[in-house]
């Protein structure tokens, strides 16, 4: 007891416990009520496993066990289990729905850069005409003045220089995202934490690992896909105020995101 009261309880299995206590009251049929003493005698029990396992931190894989614990009526357990695993499963994505959210907020605002020489693929026909008829309309009221010109260039390498400090960020996190995905992978990861679990027999650890492991390594691939991309979509804007790429250039280069407005209106003039 005394080894168990050290072991933290993170904020992230906090959450998780207070979400499944959520979903069987309103989600399940018939509805589960959790008491207060049931959840803390259940944070106790998973202190407990953390410390046999010989860790000083209760893992989120550790919530398997509460199928064991949680239930009223047998039938129950396996809508906990269900739970659970899907939770984990979400887990393993972590961060990636919004590092994905991030890139393609980022293709748009470099399609913006182009003044509607560009768009996203999938954008509709009425999409790209307004946006070319609004990038028009700004080009007719700047005008040809010399002082036009020169506030829209202004304005120009201030969205290239925002766009390029944003993607740096977005750069940075994807590989932190890369990083910790592969360290789970990895020796001392998730592999070994699920092998050196005390509290689980061996036919479940290993059905569990192949269920879990394909997910994490797709989860790496997309990380490193996306973060390749967004390097890529990083150096292909100009620093100190050069000149933007071509779109022709830019849709060579993103081919399955990226689309021309129109043949040959890319290349001219607005």
């Amino acid at each position: 007891d005394a080894a168990a009261a050290e072991v933290e309880l993170p904020g992230r299995v906090a959450a998780m416990l207070v979400a499944l206590r959520s979903h069987l009251r309103h989600r399940c049929e018939p509805p589960a009520e959790v008491s207060d003493r049931r959840m803390l005698k259940a944070a106790r029990a998973l202190r407990l496993v953390a410390a046999t396992c010989g860790r000083l931190s209760v893992s989120p894989f550790d919530l398997v066990l509460l199928e064991h614990m949680l239930w009223e009526q047998p039938a129950q357990a396996p809508l906990i289990r269900s739970w659970v695993r899907k939770a984990l499963s979400d887990g393993l994505e972590g961060g990636l729905h919004s590092l994905r959210q991030r890139r393609a907020r980022m293709l748009r605002r470099v399609c913006d850069l182009y003044e509607a020489r560009l768009f996203l693929q999938g954008d509709s026909i009425n999409v790209r005409y307004s946006a070319y008829r609004r990038a028009r309309m700004r080009t007719h009221m700047d005008g040809d003045s010399e002082g036009g010109q020169q506030e829209r260039e202004r304005e120009r390498r201030e969205a290239v220089g925002g766009c390029r400090r944003d993607l740096g960020d977005l750069a940075a996190d994807a590989a932190e995202a890369l990083a910790e995905k592969r360290q789970a992978l990895g020796c001392g990861g998730l592999p070994s934490l699920v092998l050196d679990h005390l509290w689980l027999d061996e036919g479940f650890k290993q059905a569990y690992l192949s269920e879990l492991e394909p997910s994490m390594e797709k989860a790496c691939c997309e990380l490193d896909a996306l973060l390749r991309d967004v390097l890529l979509l990083r150096e292909s804007l100009p620093a100190e105020g050069g000149p933007l790429a071509s779109p022709e250039a830019m849709v060579s280069l993103f081919p399955n995101e990226l689309k021309l407005f129109m043949a040959g209106f890319a290349s001219g003039a607005m």
